[in-house]
């Protein structure tokens, strides 16, 4: 009877959040419509007048009376996706008059060009610097009512987040991990909602190819829809209604290439089917249940979604320390990013996590039965190749499995023991043997003349024989370069375009949505000392159960290892030859480290004289705030205005 009045009263709790968090939510989107409630209107047309003078094209109109605009849309014919500038003469909320320049893009696929304006206007202008791209048929401005699903559920999310964190407690303080899947839920089906199919985060495109690829059968025939994000063709989209329209492309453009079998010349081998597998499944699913493109490609999305947020649910359940600090850097919008598009970032992330996570736990409880050990023991290892067959430069990681191994001792007699130190000797003798093999296979590769082995794909001027050979002939300067880089850390960068790397090294660490923005230094306000408290920092003072100086030497390897090798890796494969800095290196690739890092700084020392409780709640709502604020700005405000 006291488990089933339980149960109840939890679920009556939940259900009266959940009322109370739409309540809110439809309000606040209530708000957002006020001057389409006061002054509403339809899509009308502006009659606006046009000027040509030297190939440019101006589109002006002046209002008698000023007028809130909502909504821009262009008819027309464009083409090579033609910018366009809109100047705007608009009465701020004092009265007084503001110039305003917003910059937008047309799709020449669709026919149609929406920009969100929002503002109270006197006068328009639309300014295209060519028009011989375009074919206008008519400009129209609207202020109807629209209510907006996404942004609805994007504050009803934030409003239960809210809810959760300052009046559940045994939530926060006996199941954190639900706390985080709730919420990397939420954020996660929002991103890949807001998205749309088409590619949007680091390198996605490629990922999308392998998984895709991955997911066919023998008799599965290939489509254009596809195949135009295999060749990199990306459709900017920045409203609601061009979302809407990209989808619609996508799905036509794939059901009208399936009468015909589209060959591709592009292969898949283990690794890749093995590293993309979730994504693929769900793939695979979707397309046998025969629903359009675009649900496939936000089906793959879903498959990482959700083998993420268990692998880290899983890593917060079983984590003795740090429990908070995973579920901050897991919450923080950079890894929800990773964990919802089709890319291994997040899986690299989550698996590496879980498998230091269940190595401390293994070397934690030392009485722990020998078949739950070897179970768990297999599975961190599982995870550390898993992790490593998509970036081997995450190796080193391997060294948190000699962690447990003194339990493995500790149960076998004297002569067990001897087997399983020649065991390991000769595992590491394999490991050097095969590391040996990759040497002589670059060394006949140069002696035969083939000086581009194993040079980068994606072209340019890399060629890994070739950098090699000048490594040996300057070994002094590469150990200089080398350090220097890797000291001054002024080559985290996340874009090609030198004006977009103009941000934090935590801020791109953690901040970030790739194509979708950033965001802006400001905010590391919020961001550093949240990273200090969790990295740093505890509520109150415990003993500590394990001898951290084995954890401590096991991490400071992990993350040297880990550093050079990516340095390194990317010197090798995506830097020219001879090129005196390295390229490619970029704030994410340290995100694993994250955990290692925490048993390296952990303390006895730092205490903050706050509750546990406290300090979770602090501690959850700077990251849903920061988390909230980068959705919103990135995916959310300007999509669906």
């Amino acid at each position: 009877m006291k488990k089933q009045c339980g149960r109840k009263r939890l679920i009556f709790c939940w259900g009266i959040r959940v009322l109370f968090a739409l309540f809110l939510a439809v309000f606040v989107e209530a708000a957002f419509n006020f001057p389409s409630f006061i002054h509403g209107y339809g899509y009308e047309d502006l009659s606006p007048r046009f000027v040509s003078d030297n190939g440019r094209l101006s589109i002006s109109r002046v209002f008698e009376e000023p007028r809130y605009v909502k909504k821009l849309l262009l008819d027309g014919k464009f083409e090579k996706n033609p910018y366009y500038t809109v100047r705007l003469v608009v009465l701020n909320g004092f009265g007084a008059e503001e110039t305003i320049e917003l910059e937008d893009r047309a799709n020449s696929v669709f026919g149609q060009a929406f920009t969100n304006i929002g503002y109270t206007v006197k006068s328009i202008e639309i300014i295209f610097e060519d028009q011989s791209l375009l074919q206008i048929d008519g400009v129209s401005i609207s202020n109807q009512v629209m209510f907006s699903n996404y942004r609805l559920f994007f504050f009803a999310l934030i409003f239960f987040g809210l809810l959760l964190i300052f009046t559940d407690r045994k939530l926060l303080l006996k199941h954190l991990e639900w706390m985080y899947g709730v919420m990397a839920m939420g954020f996660g089906l929002l991103l890949i909602l807001a998205a749309g199919p088409q590619a949007v985060t680091w390198d996605e495109e490629a990922h999308f190819t392998n998984a895709y690829v991955s997911s066919l059968g023998e008799n599965d025939k290939r489509d254009l829809a596809a195949e135009s994000n295999f060749s990199r063709v990306s459709i900017t989209v920045n409203t609601g209604e061009e979302r809407i329209l990209l989808q619609r492309y996508m799905d036509t453009l794939s059901e009208d290439s399936m009468e015909e079998s589209i060959p591709w010349n592009i292969q898949t081998g283990v690794r890749q089917r093995l590293i993309y597998l979730p994504m693929s499944i769900f793939m695979w699913l979707v397309r046998c249940l025969h629903f359009p493109f675009s649900v496939q490609y936000a089906a793959g999305r879903m498959g990482n979604l959700l083998f993420c947020i268990l692998l880290n649910m899983t890593a917060i359940r079983l984590s003795q320390k740090k429990k908070v600090l995973l579920t901050v850097i897991a919450l923080l919008p950079t890894l929800i990013f990773q964990s919802c598009m089709i890319t291994y970032d997040g899986v690299i992330f989550a698996s590496l996590t879980l498998g230091v996570v269940l190595c401390l736990y293994m070397r934690q409880h030392e009485n722990m039965k020998r078949k739950k050990f070897f179970c768990l023991f297999f599975l961190a290892l599982l995870l550390f190749l898993w992790a490593c067959l998509a970036k081997p430069v995450y190796l080193p990681f391997a060294f948190f499995l000699l962690l447990p191994l003194k339990n493995i001792f500790r149960w076998c007699p004297e002569e067990q023991k001897k087997r399983i130190k020649s065991l390991v000797i000769v595992i590491a003798v394999i490991s050097v043997l095969a590391a040996a093999g990759f040497a002589v296979w670059l060394t006949v590769g140069i002696a035969g003349g083939n000086l581009s082995v194993a040079a980068d794909l994606r072209g340019g001027t890399t060629d890994v024989a070739a950098q090699l050979t000048s490594i040996l002939q300057h070994p002094l300067s590469f150990l200089k370069m080398l350090l220097g880089e890797m000291l001054t850390m002024d080559n985290f960068r996340n874009f090609g375009d030198p004006s977009l790397n103009r941000y934090l090294v935590s801020n791109l660490m953690f901040l970030n949505l790739y194509v979708l923005g950033t965001l802006k230094d400001a905010w590391s306000l919020v961001l550093l000392p949240l990273l200090a408290m969790v990295f740093l920092a505890s509520p109150e003072k415990r003993e500590i159960p394990v001898k951290m100086k084995a954890v401590r030497i096991t991490a400071l390897l992990t993350i040297l290892g880990s550093a050079l090798l990516i340095w390194l890796s990317m010197y090798l494969f995506f830097t020219p030859v001879g090129s005196s800095s390295i390229e490619g290196v970029q704030a994410r690739y340290f995100l694993p480290l994250a955990l290692p890092l925490a048993c390296l700084l952990q303390n006895r020392r730092i205490c903050l004289k706050i509750s546990e409780l406290r300090f979770r709640q602090i501690a959850l709502a700077m990251t849903l705030l920061l988390t909230a604020v980068c959705v919103y700005q990135g995916a959310i405000g300007g999509r669906v205005l």
